[in-house]
């Protein structure tokens, strides 16, 4: 599987990575791009060291658990949610048209798509991904209730993960928005590129891939792993890793089955925007997102 990951990804820069959502068993990650970890072998030449050290492209830099970026899109399945579980939306219901934008204050915030999506409810919103939904459903919920949701997928921290140096992200709240802008002195503007995964907002693959996990596996938190077992020269194991998946009370079971039947429809759908990412005789769910970083 590694092979076939490192394989498809081919030369593009960024990280791809798959997990078992079960136990958080880290079955393939990738991070482009690449060196060859063999010049180290018996200690790295100053020359290597130099090449490696200066390459813009960041070499040495493992994207997966060290690179933070704006999640876009692929975070509307949490604004989503935290609008459900707050009670702001409900999931039948249709906020006002999207044509193309959304006027807020004198900024006028645009959607991915200028035609417009109409009227939607949640399900139609996050299988076109219509950025102006989520807008409006930011003008009903706090920074506090986007923050919440997110660590309760964990987001905003680090996962735990078996691999040095992995960031942590942030996940804005009421008092990160105080401290950077000065209370009262930031709007609810900056709710808005919030909702659709844009902003201060950042988070790392692996992060992503949990809370991708955690939707999938009915809301139990679990811990990224690389290693399952260290055995010894006879193969006895002197390390196992037994860390159980472990329900997250507050989460609430409904809304999550909308959100993963809504991710189902992203790939399955005759309109969602993930249908590339088909697969003949699986039931695939997934999300697009497109950032500006």
């Amino acid at each position: 599987l590694q092979r076939a990951v490192e394989e498809a990804f081919g030369q593009h820069r960024g990280s791809v990575v798959a997990m078992d959502p079960n136990d958080g068993a880290v079955l393939a990650a990738a991070s482009r791009p690449v060196y060859d970890p063999n010049i180290f072998i018996g200690g790295v030449s100053a020359e290597n060291w130099r090449m490696l050290n200066d390459d813009p492209a960041t070499p040495l830099f493992n994207r997966t658990v060290q690179a933070t970026y704006p999640p876009a899109s692929t975070f509307k399945m949490i604004t989503g949610y935290a609008g459900l579980r707050t009670g702001a939306i409900t999931v039948s219901q249709r906020l006002r048209p999207c044509y193309g934008g959304w006027q807020f204050g004198n900024r006028y915030f645009r959607c991915w798509r200028p035609e417009g999506h109409g009227a939607t409810n949640l399900t139609e919103a996050i299988v076109n991904s219509c950025d102006v939904y989520f807008y409006q459903l930011a003008e009903r919920i706090t920074a506090d209730d986007f923050a919440f949701t997110g660590r309760m997928f964990g987001l905003g921290r680090t996962t735990g993960i078996d691999l040095p140096s992995e960031a942590q992200g942030i996940l804005p709240d009421k008092s990160y928005y105080d401290r950077k802008f000065g209370k009262g002195r930031w709007t609810r503007g900056h709710l808005l590129n919030y909702s659709i995964g844009q902003g201060d907002l950042l988070t790392t693959p692996i992060q992503l891939c949990q809370m991708a996990a955690m939707i999938a596996n009915g809301g139990k938190r679990i811990r990224p792993h690389v290693v399952a077992r260290v055995e010894d020269a006879e193969g006895v194991a002197v390390y196992r890793f037994d860390v159980q998946a472990q329900p997250v009370s507050q989460i609430d079971a409904v809304a999550l089955n909308i959100i993963r039947d809504a991710m189902r429809l992203v790939v399955a759908g005759d309109q969602g925007t993930g249908r590339a990412a088909a697969v003949a005789g699986f039931s695939v769910c997934g999300k697009t997102g497109t950032a500006q970083n």
